[in-house]
């Protein structure tokens, strides 16, 4: 899949704390060059956008979340702060959708009833949605998306034993989604 791709999503957006996180120079890069064009071709959501009484409620949704990953708010070490401060803004802010392949993250909004981390309004979209979505609006190269498919969720004995091959899992994905893509 070629990086203009990401043309499919004209909102696509991350949060400070992830872009903070990047450390391949290439992809710093390609945000930087994201950035650059009129309009952006990507948001950076910064905790300073924040209303008084907004980071009072993404303090409270943080401290929800927390204790269900790996980050410490106390020393703001950097696992998982990327996911904690995204769906934190997410939720505040009202946004519906967060995209991650990240099992953890799925989890708090999965069970976010369960586990009351106040992300009850968000909604996941998993890689393979994505991918399926790319490969149906024809963006990118097939062959691409199908490597991908396999690589993220039909690799492993496991995976495979639970998993969908290419050709199933387009065909289970076309009777989900048709009525939503017409």
């Amino acid at each position: 899949m070629a990086r203009s791709d990401f043309s499919a999503f004209p909102n696509l957006a991350i949060h400070q704390a992830v872009y903070d996180e990047l450390l391949l120079t290439a992809i710093q890069e390609y945000i930087q060059t994201l950035l650059a064009k009129n309009p952006q071709g990507i948001i950076i959501h910064n905790d300073s956008a924040l209303t008084e009484t907004e980071k009072v409620l993404r303090d409270s949704i943080e401290i929800k979340i927390y204790p269900h990953t790996n980050y410490e708010p106390v020393i703001d070490n950097k696992d998982d702060r990327g996911e904690v401060k995204s769906l934190s803004f997410i939720a505040v802010k009202g946004l519906l959708y967060f995209a991650a392949h990240d099992n953890n993250a799925i989890q708090l909004i999965e069970k976010a009833e369960e586990w009351a981390t106040g992300l009850d309004n968000v909604h996941a979209i998993q890689m393979y949605e994505l991918i399926y979505y790319l490969y149906v609006k024809e963006v990118g190269d097939k062959n691409s998306l199908r490597f991908l498919y396999k690589y993220q969720y039909h690799l492993t004995p496991r995976e495979k034993s639970t998993n969908p091959e290419w050709g199933k899992f387009i065909s289970h994905m076309n009777d989900l989604y048709q009525a939503y893509l017409d």
